[in-house]
């Protein structure tokens, strides 16, 4: 089972039932969780503090989730450029979840989300992350 008791998630949606509902599953997990309704509220509390993963949203006024994936990716320091960020979104039409990951993000979760399917694609994300980073690259530097 995924062990994520330890980790600072920040969770960004512009819609207060979406944040409540992740609030809640991860709760159940004794998850740190920091709630944004925006992108640019997410990238304020970026410069604040250090979260291992952030669960974003893609539609949202102002600055969509690809705004702040851009600008994540873009960052000068190394632990907010290199976070694992999942895409949690509306968007189910073929083609979106390589969209999504070709913008930058480390995995997509689609909504509606039902808990044991969220839990269970969270785990696949952490542990293909976590592979990949523990893999040794093929010019002899490491992996991020």
């Amino acid at each position: 089972m995924l062990s994520i008791s330890n980790w600072k998630v920040l969770a960004v949606d512009d819609e207060v039932d979406n944040l409540s509902l992740l609030t809640d599953i991860l709760s159940f997990f004794s998850v740190s969780i920091t709630s944004c309704h925006s992108g640019t509220e997410a990238l304020a509390a970026l410069e604040r503090e250090h979260f291992d993963l952030m669960l974003l949203d893609i539609h949202m006024p102002t600055m969509s989730g690809f705004d702040v994936i851009k600008a994540i990716r873009q960052h000068p320091d190394a632990k907010v450029r290199d976070m694992l960020v999942v895409a949690v979104t509306a968007l189910a039409m073929a083609g979106d979840r390589e969209k999504v990951i070709e913008a930058g993000f480390n995995g997509y979760i689609s909504k509606p989300l039902e808990v044991e399917n969220f839990m269970l694609a969270l785990q696949e994300i952490t542990e293909r992350q976590n592979a990949q980073s523990a893999a040794p690259s093929t010019d002899g530097a490491e992996q991020k």
